[in-house]
This record gives C-alpha cells, sequence and structure tokens, in this order.
C-alpha cells in the first residue's frame, strides 16, 4: 500500500509502521491560537500523547486568552503606527503572567494597556 501511496505522489501516514511514512503528526495541546506540538519522530505516539497531556496540566488554562489581549495590543499599536517591538513595563514582566495564571484577564489587560498608552 506504501509503494501505491508513494507512486501516486500520495502523502501516508502510519502511526504503527513509520518506515512507511510519509509524514508524522505530533501530539498537539491547543489553547486558543496558542498551540504546542509534540513529537517523538514516530518513535513512540504514545509517549509523544502523554508528554502532551502532561504539558497541558503543567500549563494553566488562559493562555489563548492572554494571547488574545495580546494580540489586540499588537493590533492597536500598529493602527497607532507604533512599533510592537519590545514594548515591557515593569508591571508586565511579571505581573501579566501572574495575572494571566490566574484568571485575571481584566487586570492582565489594564496592565497592557498602560504599558502601550491605548485603550483596548
Amino acid at each position: 500500500m506504501f509503494a501505491d501511496a508513494e507512486a501516486a505522489q500520495v502523502w501516508v501516514n502510519s502511526a504503527d509502521d513509520v518506515e512507511h511514512c510519509t509524514f508524522i503528526l505530533p501530539a498537539v495541546h491547543r489553547d486558543g491560537v496558542v498551540s504546542i506540538a509534540i513529537s517523538t519522530g514516530g518513535a513512540s505516539p504514545a509517549l509523544a500523547s502523554w508528554l502532551r497531556r502532561r504539558m497541558g496540566e503543567a500549563l494553566e488554562a488562559g493562555l489563548g486568552t492572554m494571547a488574545a489581549i495580546l494580540e489586540e495590543a499588537r493590533l492597536a499599536l500598529k493602527a497607532d503606527g507604533r512599533s510592537t517591538e519590545a514594548r515591557r513595563g515593569p508591571r508586565c514582566s511579571t505581573g501579566l503572567p501572574r495575572a494571566g495564571r490566574q484568571g485575571r484577564f481584566s487586570e492582565a489587560r489594564a496592565m497592557v494597556e498602560e504599558v502601550i498608552g491605548v485603550r483596548l
């Protein structure tokens, strides 16, 4: 079957036969637009899946929400014709991640607004 697919220039994935794969799929953890992919290069899909679950448990929920807030900030800066490079305030370096981990998204948004000087 692999030879037929290869002859037809069709990609093949078979998790239990890495030798006859054209590509492999990583185990993916998603939270909104944030994605973390883990791969063992096809050596052990079960291990990749286990690692994905562990990473998902270790990361607090809300990364997608934080990414959305930061995306709003980037878009606001761009709309204002300002650079999005290295915008950071003293409260943001530790306060922003802490607020996100604790689910205090309105506080996180306020911190970002303070740093960029634009209401989101």
